[in-house]
C-alpha cells in the first residue's frame, strides 16, 4: 500500500502534495452532505470535486432541502430515520443543535480535530457555539468567522443594500441632484427622457450607486464568533469521521477558503487557475478574469474540465469571511479589493463614476460621507420558542404572503386597500385577540377574591375529571 500510495502521490499536482497520505491509502467514499443552504442536489462535479477527490479520496453527495422542497420536511424525515447525513450544514438556532445532540444525530468532533491547525484558529467562535449545548464537546463549527472588528463591514466594496441606478443614463440627464429619496423619482424621469433611445436600448449598460445626500445604508458587521445560524457538523453515522474532520479543517484553511467560497463570496479561487503571484502581489490570470467576471468559460482538463460555473462548490458554505486576510500571505481573500484589480478598472462607466463621486469604490464613498451604518457582528442565536408561538408565526406568515400576492395583482387602489384591510383583520384574529383575551383573563384573576379563585379552580378540576 505504501508503494502504491507513493506512486499516486508523485503523480498528483504540486498543490496537492501536502495532503495526509492516509487519505490516498483509504478507499474512496461518497459522503452524504445534508446542506440547508445548498441550491444544488446531487454529486459535486467539476474542478472543486477534483480537488476534494485528490485531497481526500471522496465524493460529495449534496442533499438539499432547498431543492427537494417542503421546508423542514426533509430534515424531520431524515432525523426520524436516525441518519441526517455524514456531514451536516445547518443552523444551531432555535434549539436545533441541542436537539441534534440529544437525538444522537451529530458526534463530538473534539478528538478528531485534535491536530486541526486551521479550525483551531477560531477557537473563540467554536467555544461560543458550544455554549448552545449542555453537553461538553465540539458538536458544531460556525460559518463566516472573522478576525476583523465587529464594527467593520463584512460586505467588501459593495454593500448589500443601496440605490443603484443606470449611471450612464444619470450622466446623460446631467447628474440631477438627489438630496432625498423623494428626489429620486424626478431624477429617474429625467434619465428616461434623456436616454430611452433605440440605440441605447440595444447596448448593455451598468448600474452604480446613486448619490442620495440624506441616505444611510445598512451593512452587516463582521462576526468574530462566526455565524451559528449556519454551522458544519459530522453526523453520528459517518463511516470515516477523521477524514471528514480533516475535510472540515481544510475548508477553514487558506486553500479551502479560496476554493470553496467562490459561490457565496468574492473569494479568488484556486491559486494557479484563477490567480497567481507577480512581484509579491496577487493578480488575476486571463482565465480568472473570464471566470470571476461571469463569462461562460471551460476549465482546463488538468483542473477537472467542465465549465467554471458548474464546478463551483455546491456546499454554499462560507467558512471564513472573505474580507479576512490569508494568514500565509497577508492578502485579502476578496479579489475585488486587490490593488491589481482596482487598477484595472478603467472602463468609461467606472471612471466617470469615480470622477463624479470623488472615490475609487462604493464603500470608500459611503465611508467618506458617513453614510454607512454597520450593525456590529453578533453571535446571538434565537432560543427555542414555545410551540404555540411557532404555530402562530406560521399562520401569520401564510396569511401575509397570501394577501401580499393578491395586493400585488390588485386591479385598482380600492381592491388593494380592501385586501390590506382583510389582511390586518386576519392578523388581529390570529394575534391580537388571543393576546387581549389572555391579558383580560389574568387581570380578572388578579382581582378575584382568593376564596372564589380556589372555588373556580376546584370546579374546573372536577369538570375535567368527570369528562
Amino acid at each position: 500500500y505504501q508503494a502504491v500510495a507513493a506512486v499516486h502521490l508523485y503523480q498528483l499536482p504540486v498543490r496537492m502534495q501536502e495532503i495526509p497520505i492516509r487519505h490516498i491509502q483509504n478507499l474512496s467514499i461518497t459522503v452524504d452532505v445534508f446542506d440547508s443552504q445548498a441550491n444544488y442536489q446531487g454529486i459535486q462535479s467539476g474542478w472543486f470535486a477534483k480537488i476534494v477527490k485528490e485531497k481526500f479520496n471522496m465524493e460529495l453527495n449534496i442533499i438539499a432541502p432547498n431543492v427537494a422542497g417542503g421546508g423542514d420536511t426533509l430534515f424531520q424525515t431524515r432525523s426520524a430515520a436516525g441518519d441526517l447525513g455524514d456531514l451536516i450544514i445547518t443552523g444551531a438556532n432555535n434549539g436545533r443543535l441541542q436537539n441534534l445532540v440529544e437525538a444522537g444525530l451529530v458526534m463530538d468532533m473534539t478528538e478528531y480535530l485534535a491536530n486541526a491547525e486551521n479550525v483551531h484558529r477560531y477557537d473563540a467562535a467554536i467555544e461560543k457555539t458550544a455554549e448552545l449545548v449542555e453537553q461538553d464537546g465540539i458538536y458544531a463549527i460556525p460559518s463566516e468567522v472573522s478576525s476583523n472588528s465587529p464594527t467593520t463591514s463584512s460586505e467588501g466594496l459593495e454593500p448589500n443594500y443601496g440605490a443603484y441606478i443606470r449611471w450612464d443614463a444619470y450622466k446623460a440627464a446631467g447628474y440631477p441632484e438627489i438630496n432625498t429619496l423623494e428626489d429620486l423619482l424626478p431624477a429617474l424621469k429625467a434619465m428616461q427622457a434623456a436616454y430611452n433611445t433605440d440605440a441605447h436600448k440595444a447596448e448593455g449598460k451598468g448600474f452604480m450607486l446613486a448619490p442620495i445626500a440624506d441616505e444611510t445604508i445598512f451593512s452587516y458587521g463582521c462576526q468574530i464568533n462566526g455565524n451559528p445560524n449556519n454551522c458544519i457538523m459530522i453526523g453520528s453515522k459517518a463511516e470515516d469521521p477523521q477524514r471528514l474532520a480533516d475535510f472540515i479543517d481544510w475548508l477553514y484553511s487558506p486553500e479551502g477558503v479560496m476554493a470553496s467560497c467562490a459561490q457565496t463570496a468574492s473569494s479568488c479561487g484556486p491559486e494557479g487557475l484563477t490567480w497567481e503571484m507577480q512581484d509579491g502581489q496577487p493578480v488575476l490570470t486571463d482565465f480568472g478574469k473570464q471566470a470571476l467576471y461571469g463569462e461562460a468559460v471551460n476549465v482546463p482538463d488538468e483542473w477537472g474540465g467542465g465549465t467554471w460555473k458548474d464546478g463551483v462548490s455546491a456546499l454554499n458554505y462560507k467558512a471564513v469571511n472573505q474580507l479576512d486576510s490569508n494568514p500565509d500571505t497577508g492578502i485579502c481573500y476578496d479579489y475585488t479589493t486587490w490593488d491589481s484589480v482596482l487598477a484595472g478598472k478603467t472602463d468609461p462607466l467606472t471612471t466617470d463614476w469615480q470622477e463624479k463621486m470623488g472615490a475609487q469604490t462604493t464603500m470608500e464613498y459611503l465611508n467618506s460621507k458617513g453614510q454607512i451604518l454597520v450593525a456590529p457582528g453578533s453571535a446571538y442565536v434565537v432560543p427555542e420558542e414555545d410551540s404555540q408561538i411557532t404555530t402562530l408565526r406560521g399562520q401569520c406568515k401564510a396569511s401575509i404572503v397570501e394577501y401580499s400576492w393578491k395586493m400585488v395583482f390588485a386591479a385598482d387602489e380600492n381592491e388593494f386597500n380592501s385586501l390590506l384591510l382583510k389582511c390586518r383583520r386576519q392578523y388581529r384574529v390570529l394575534i391580537i385577540r388571543p393576546y387581549l383575551t389572555t391579558i383580560w383573563t389574568v387581570q380578572r384573576l388578579r382581582m378575584m377574591p382568593e376564596k372564589q379563585l380556589w372555588q373556580n379552580m376546584n370546579h374546573r378540576i372536577i369538570s375535567k375529571n368527570s369528562n
